[in-house]
């Protein structure tokens, strides 16, 4: 619901940029976004929580981006954000 919300108010502009904001993949956004697509929030609430890899970056690393994303100088693109 999360990325909905950020998708729509355009504070992401970006799959990859939501996925970064959010500490989830960009596959995981995708296949979010999939459902919605396929059967609106219906479809997207049954979806059920996959146990898969752990996270890329840790806790601290995801808090820092999210921060730094949100200043006004904050991220020029979604290059930056990754590297």
């Amino acid at each position: 619901m999360k990325v909905l919300y950020r998708l729509k108010s355009q504070t992401v502009e970006t799959v990859l940029s939501a996925a970064v904001r959010l500490g989830k993949h960009r596959t995981t956004v995708q296949r979010w976004l999939s459902s919605y697509r396929q059967g609106g929030i219906e479809k997207l609430l049954l979806q059920k929580p996959r146990s898969g890899r752990p996270r890329i970056m840790n806790p601290e690393t995801v808090e820092r981006l999210s921060k730094e994303s949100q200043e006004p100088e904050g991220f020029s693109s979604d290059k930056e954000i990754h590297q």
